[in-house]
């Protein structure tokens, strides 16, 4: 009966984890493809305000605000892809130097320290959204606050891919250095 149970346990923990590897699949695919997405735009109505401008001299007031917002937004969400995949600038002297249990202790406190500063990125860029939710972007009257809100949910979804890459790298017992 042991044996049995034993067996179900290992057997739910495998379907959990194929769960929430998918789950962290889709939303780091999902927002991905936002980012991709939204940097297209961006990019679409800097031509055209190129184009307004300097060809057919009306230039457009609306497209400098706009083009502003969706570059904040796709910076924020593709920092995910960045964080999720350990990408992002870092001096490994002691961590290539280090083995065993003063490595792992290396890459707990890496991940607290980013998680804090990533906290601290969420908990006040929500501040921040809040308080300027009643101005408007000039050109577009839309809340500056969708524009401001790009650091907390860019700093939560940073947060959710470095716990992942950390859960990942965990489950394997030697981590090699990106090349």
């Amino acid at each position: 009966m042991t044996g049995a149970r034993a067996d179900a346990g290992t057997d739910r923990r495998a379907r959990l984890a194929r769960l929430l590897h998918r789950g962290d699949w889709l939303l780091r695919n999902g927002v991905e493809a936002l980012a991709i997405a939204l940097l297209c735009v961006y990019a679409s109505l800097c031509f055209y305000q190129v184009i307004a401008r300097f060809l057919i001299d009306m230039p457009a007031s609306w497209t400098e605000a706009l083009t502003r917002t969706l570059m904040i937004w796709s910076v924020y969400l593709g920092a995910l892809a960045l964080f999720r995949e350990g990408l992002l600038i870092s001096v490994d002297f002691l961590y290539g130097i280090s083995r065993g249990r003063f490595r792992r202790t290396l890459e707990v406190l890496h991940v607290a320290a980013a998680l804090a500063v990533l906290g601290a990125a969420c908990y006040f860029g929500f501040q921040l959204a809040w308080r300027v939710r009643h101005q408007v972007l000039a050109g577009v009257e839309i809340s500056m606050g969708w524009a401001y809100l790009a650091v907390p949910v860019g700093a939560l979804l940073c947060m959710i891919g470095l716990i992942a890459r950390f859960c990942d790298r965990s489950s394997d017992p030697a981590p090699t250095l990106p090349d």
